[in-house]
Parts: C-alpha cells; sequence; structure tokens
C-alpha cells in the first residue's frame, strides 16, 4: 500500500519492558533515570507502583508491577482548550521520537528483560463519522468497504520476522476504529492549581491503537543486553510503518 500524507496526532505513547525481576521498590529510581523530574505524585500497592508528574507540558507515567515496567506519555490537558481541542501531544512523527529519546538510555541498561512492546493511541479528528470511514478507507485498503457504515472495528496482528533478533517474530497489532471521543471529568491548570470541570463534547476520531512487541524467547531467555535498544527502534520503526503505509504485510 502507498504512502498516505494523511498526518496522525497522538494521545499518549507507551514502552512496555517485560522483566524477569521485580523492580516494585526502585520506582523512584526508574522515574529519575527516565525523566530528571521531580514526580507529582507516587501511588504504592503490594503489587503495584505508579508514579506520575509531568516532563517537557505532557503527563508522564511509570507503572511497575512484578512483571512489567509501563513507560507512558500523556497528552496533558488545557483547561483554556478542552471544549474545543484534542487532547494530544501533537504529531505522531515528532513525538514519538521525542519518546524514543528519553526512554533508551534506560533500556540501554536493563539486561533482566525478555520483551518489548512499544504502543500508542493515534487520532486524526472528523466532522462526522463518514469523514472519519474515509480516513480509515485510505488505510486499511478496500478490503473492506467503509461507505455507508455505522459501526467498524478491525483488529489484526501480522507478524514480521525480526531484522535484530535473530529467528524471533514481531506482533504488529494495531486496532482501527472511528469513535466519538469526550472528556467529561476534573483537570487542572497546573499541580497546585484547584481542579475545575472541563468538557469535549463527542468529537468524531479516526483512530489506531498500535501495540508492537516481540514474541518471547522462550526458555526464561532475556534479551542481550545489546540488542534492546535497536529492537525497541525496529518496534517504533515498524510503528511508523503503519501509520505512514496502513495495513501492510
Amino acid at each position: 500500500m502507498s504512502s498516505n500524507k494523511i498526518s496522525w496526532e497522538v494521545n499518549h505513547l507507551r514502552l512496555t519492558a517485560f522483566t524477569t525481576k521485580p523492580l516494585i521498590g526502585r520506582e523512584q529510581e526508574v522515574w529519575q533515570q527516565i525523566f530528571d523530574v521531580e514526580p507529582e505524585n507516587t501511588s504504592l500497592s503490594p503489587r503495584k507502583a505508579v508514579v506520575v508528574g509531568v516532563w517537557n507540558e505532557k503527563q508522564a507515567q511509570v507503572e511497575i508491577d512484578p512483571v512489567r515496567v509501563n513507560i507512558r506519555l500523556f497528552a496533558q490537558l488545557n483547561v483554556d482548550t478542552a471544549e474545543t481541542a484534542l487532547p494530544t501531544m501533537g504529531q505522531f512523527s515528532e513525538r514519538v521520537k521525542e519518546f524514543a529519546d528519553v526512554v533508551s538510555p534506560w533500556i540501554r541498561g536493563n539486561s533482566n528483560v525478555e520483551r518489548l512492546a512499544f504502543g500508542g493511541l493515534l487520532m486524526i479528528p472528523a466532522d462526522n463519522h463518514e469523514e472519519a470511514y474515509a480516513l480509515l478507507q485510505k488505510f486499511i485498503g478496500e478490503q473492506v468497504r467503509l461507505e455507508g457504515a455505522r459501526e467498524f472495528q478491525l483488529r489484526i496482528n501480522r507478524r514480521r520476522t525480526s531484522n535484530v533478533l535473530e529467528g524471533i517474530e514481531i506482533n504488529r497489532l494495531c486496532k482501527w476504529f472511528a469513535t466519538e471521543f469526550s472528556i467529561k471529568g476534573f483537570m487542572s491548570r497546573s499541580a497546585e492549581a484547584q481542579k475545575e470541570l472541563a468538557y469535549l463534547e463527542d468529537q468524531i476520531v479516526a483512530s489506531l491503537d498500535l501495540d508492537i512487541n516481540n514474541v518471547g524467547l522462550g526458555d526464561s531467555c532475556v534479551i542481550p543486553e545489546d540488542k534492546l535498544e535497536p529492537l525497541f527502534e525496529e518496534l517504533v520503526s515498524l510503528g511508523e510503518e503503519i501509520a505512514e503505509k496502513g495495513d501492510v504485510d
């Protein structure tokens, strides 16, 4: 499928590292290694630790449980524009590079990772469902006819053999759908400000949900340290390809 000149906006991005040794208890260390700013809040339970804060005008989160570490960047909601603007971090092509730059140093220093995953929610605003489906049609091709459709969701995994890990396959999970995106909740201008009620009423968006991850190596094998960053770069590249070219083999 040929390249599309349509620019996706991104709501959030995620790195998941599946670890053979739990990192609960080291959540502050992980946060500082990645974001190097003071967090706003830490939530602890016996099986989960969550650290949140603001980094580079985005909402950042480190979530750790016994088997994985999730690192996320979210769009930071703005009270002044919440009624008219989608909560996005900007163009996917720009923000994904920024995300990779901030998480890659942490990836390099790990020796107990058995799987990596890259994910994100991408959106294109549309005036109505018909326009949203017409946008999606450009990415999924003609195998499904969306003209006149009212409900549609395509979830597909087209595996590829990794160029980094010999003999290992990469899951390229993606979900294409159109939805009415709305916000009805509390938000604040800053961490110190009193929270205010904000609304975004039923903005229709064409959406792409990405989850790109390697199949496990088996027998409790960990990914060699020198392969971790190249593997993450490969996962990101595969996500970028889908966002540009759509449902490709």
